[in-house]
Parts: C-alpha cells; sequence; structure tokens
C-alpha cells in the first residue's frame, strides 16, 4: 500500500501559493476545483481565488433582505456602529431605564446591556425559563435574541422619513407636529423600515425610520400623564415591533393600530394593551 501526501499553503481568498505532491483537487474550505476551468466549484458558481471574486451574480440575490448582518453596518459604518445587526438596542441612558422598567419590578435586574446599549439576552432567558409566553418579561428575551435590530430612545426631538416625499424631516413631541389628524403620537412612536412597509401592513401615509432598521422614540415628557416611560416602551416593543415580526411570518395581519385598508386591527390594539398592563400584573 502506497500514501501518496500533498501539502499545499493558500493566500487568504483561496489562491493557492506553494503546494508539494499532485492530485488533490480539493480546495481549502472542501470544494473541488473545476477539471476545464481550475475555478473552485460551488455548486451554482464558480470562484476565481486570484481575484477573490464569484464569476457570475448570486441565482438568490433578489430574496435576500434588504440589509442584513452581512452588509456590516447598513454599509455605511462610518455612520452607523453594528455589530452583527441582530439585538435590541438603548440608544441612550434613559431609554436602558425605560426597557427596564417595561417588565416587571422582579425581573428588572435581568435587563442587562451591554457598553453600547445592547440588551444581553442570557440574564432574560434565564429570567424568563418558566414564566407565560406572553409575559412582557418572555416577549422581551425573544426580542433579544431576534435577528431585527430594534433601537430604543427616549428624546423629544427625532426624524423620520415621509414616504411620499422621500425628505427625512425633524420632528419635536413638544411641538405637537403634523403626524396622524394632525398629532404627533403623544407617548411614543415605532418608526418601521421602508422595505418592512408591505409586510407590516400600515396605513400609507405612515412614516418609516431613516436608518433601515426599526427605531422607536419614547416621549420624555407627555403633556397628558397617562402611561409611564416603561408602560410606552413595553407598548412600542411588545406590540407594534413584536406584531411586525410576526406579520413578517405571516402570522398576523399587521404591524400598526390599523392597516393600509385603514381598518382596525384588533390584534395590534389588544397586545399593546395588554404589555401596558404587562408591567405590573
Amino acid at each position: 500500500m502506497s500514501i501518496s501526501l500533498q501539502h499545499t499553503t493558500y493566500a487568504p481568498f483561496g489562491s493557492v501559493l506553494t503546494t508539494t505532491g499532485t492530485g488533490q483537487h480539493t480546495s481549502y474550505i472542501g470544494r473541488e476545483a473545476d477539471n476545464e476551468t481550475g475555478l473552485g466549484n460551488y455548486g451554482v458558481r464558480l470562484y476565481e481565488p486570484e481575484y477573490g471574486r464569484f464569476m457570475s451574480v448570486d441565482v438568490l440575490w433578489g430574496e435576500y433582505e434588504g440589509w442584513q448582518p452581512y452588509q456590516y453596518a447598513l454599509n455605511a459604518p462610518l455612520s452607523f456602529r453594528d455589530e452583527g445587526g441582530m439585538w435590541v438596542q438603548a440608544m441612550n441612558e434613559a431609554a436602558r431605564q425605560a426597557i427596564r422598567e417595561s417588565v416587571p419590578a422582579k425581573f428588572r435586574s435581568a435587563v442587562q446591556f451591554s457598553e453600547s446599549g445592547v440588551v444581553l439576552k442570557e440574564p432574560l432567558l434565564a429570567a424568563a425559563r418558566g414564566q407565560d409566553v406572553n409575559s412582557n418579561v418572555a416577549i422581551l428575551s425573544r426580542l433579544a435574541e431576534n435577528e431585527q435590530t430594534v433601537q430604543v430612545t427616549v428624546t423629544d426631538e427625532f426624524q423620520w422619513k415621509d414616504v411620499e416625499t422621500g425628505e427625512v424631516q425633524t420632528r419635536k413631541f413638544s411641538e405637537n407636529s403634523s403626524y396622524h389628524y394632525g398629532d404627533v403620537p403623544e407617548y411614543g412612536i415605532t418608526l418601521l423600515p421602508e422595505k418592512d412597509r408591505q409586510a407590516a401592513n400600515v396605513p400609507s401615509n405612515m412614516p418609516v425610520s431613516t436608518n433601515g432598521v426599526t427605531q422607536v422614540v419614547i416621549n420624555p415628557s407627555p403633556l397628558v400623564k397617562g402611561l409611564s416611560k416603561g408602560q410606552t416602551t413595553a407598548h412600542e416593543l411588545f406590540g407594534h415591533f413584536r406584531f411586525l415580526l410576526l406579520a413578517k411570518q405571516g402570522k398576523a395581519v399587521g404591524a400598526a393600530h390599523q392597516t393600509s385598508d385603514g381598518l382596525p386591527n384588533k390584534q395590534v390594539d389588544d397586545a399593546c394593551r395588554a404589555a401596558e398592563l404587562g408591567v405590573s400584573p
């Protein structure tokens, strides 16, 4: 019996630097080289390791989300920080406190954050174990490990994109600027990404977020004292954002209080009300 040995070293993108021996067609990641072209055979596409490029367009390119974790920082790393695109993120200290207060007091110590404000999923998953799946702490734990980013901030002034004009506009809760029936929502607002509008089944005049991810904005000083910041955060996260995710899976009618046809959405109404009550069950 004879044993044939071959030793090959590769450049970072797969081209061969040195090799000893012959006959081995398997490349550095286990794919075989095409006999006719010498290119890497990846099943549906051929790969040119010298240039680090595939030789044809991805056949599934039209199926991907508009933004996803492989497009680092929304393709704008100088403007946005994105350590993976999978989190619930508090954008300021007031938002961290609002997220803590969105769950009952006995679970708030489990709502912990990274230095950049990302909700840590491990403590929440432990706290939610054995709880009702529709409880606030259980829903927050699922959002924390979900693949779609939501950013939460507590601020009077914020921006949204007008879908009809394409303009980015600045709004203030305190100025009661025009939004729906002439008013900005009193307590908070969830701004969905434009790419999710169809799945969310929202009214056509609803503005969208400015950075390609869901943004939850909480009013720091509502004129009418009704909901706390924790209740408002629960309303937006566990009502609107949660139902965006469900709608994208075909498990809900939509993510807003009204559908794109102007019909009331009882699913979201009930979920938002339950979330508000779930802060102090």
